[in-house]
């Protein structure tokens, strides 16, 4: 246990080396440092798990040989008083688990019901998984981590996003979604796609796309961005039609087409 914690440890180290030692891209400086500070927190506590650990580890004092001859029982002059009735062999003897700081004298334990040594079966403990802790998402997990520090997001496994079929088309169309533009080819609604990337509402979307100027102001102050994007014609040519809700669309859309 304590042998793998102190190889975790390491590696938290070499990992920590390479975080101040490596430039953050441009806008990631905050990340940055909550990560270096996430990072040697985890450290530190992890150190002082290990010193704990170490404190109620049991130490080897010595071997007690037990001979039989001529139907008595040898025992070897030691440093303790030994007084049992156990079975000829050898017997490791170890300190009992207490703080380092209270050990002014090995305590060896000698009673004979109880052999020095545990030979019994212990079951495998299932080794959890490290879990790190970040301000944004809370706990994450190793693999969660290593890809934040690399991409900016938490999810390992991000999902295409998919036109719509024609049979959904022809679904939407059919219900309240009749206000749709026509296309011969692909449709896309997006929703906080700049959240995706770490970026702002300006910093992601143009101000032409919306549907007015108070749409872009309104997106701007509830980070909140309704995106249409459809292909009237061919896969070259697209459409773009941005505002802070849905509804805003489907109005500008309708008001279009009326």
């Amino acid at each position: 246990m304590i042998k793998a914690m102190k190889q975790w440890l390491e590696a938290l180290e070499i990992n920590l080396v390479f975080l101040r030692n490596v430039k953050p891209f441009k806008g990631q400086e905050d990340l940055a440092s909550d990560c270096i500070a996430m990072t040697e927190e985890t450290i530190t506590s992890l150190s002082q798990a290990i010193a704990e650990a170490e404190k109620q580890e049991p130490a080897a004092v010595g071997l007690l040989s037990v001979r039989y001859h001529r139907g008595s029982k040898l025992v070897p002059i030691t440093e303790f008083d030994y007084k049992g009735e156990l079975p000829e062999g050898d017997y490791e003897l170890y300190t009992q688990p207490q703080p380092k700081a209270e050990q002014d004298e090995p305590a060896i334990d000698t009673t004979p019901s109880q052999p020095a040594i545990d030979t019994t079966p212990q079951p495998k403990q299932e080794e959890q998984e490290p879990v790190f802790h970040l301000k944004q998402y809370g706990d994450v997990t190793k693999e969660q981590l290593d890809c934040y520090i690399a991409t900016g997001r938490i999810d390992t496994h991000p999902q295409q996003r998919k036109p719509l079929t024609d049979e959904e088309v022809v679904q939407c169309q059919q219900g309240n979604m009749n206000w749709l533009p026509k296309h011969k080819c692909g449709l896309h609604l997006s929703h906080n796609e700049h959240r995706d990337f770490y970026e702002t509402v300006e910093e992601f979307y143009e101000a032409d796309c919306f549907v007015s100027p108070e749409e872009w102001n309104k997106a701007v102050a509830e980070d909140s961005v309704w995106v249409l994007r459809w292909y009237p014609e061919t896969p070259i040519g697209f459409h773009d039609v941005a505002a802070s809700t849905l509804e805003a669309i489907e109005a500008k859309l309708k008001e279009k087409n009326a």
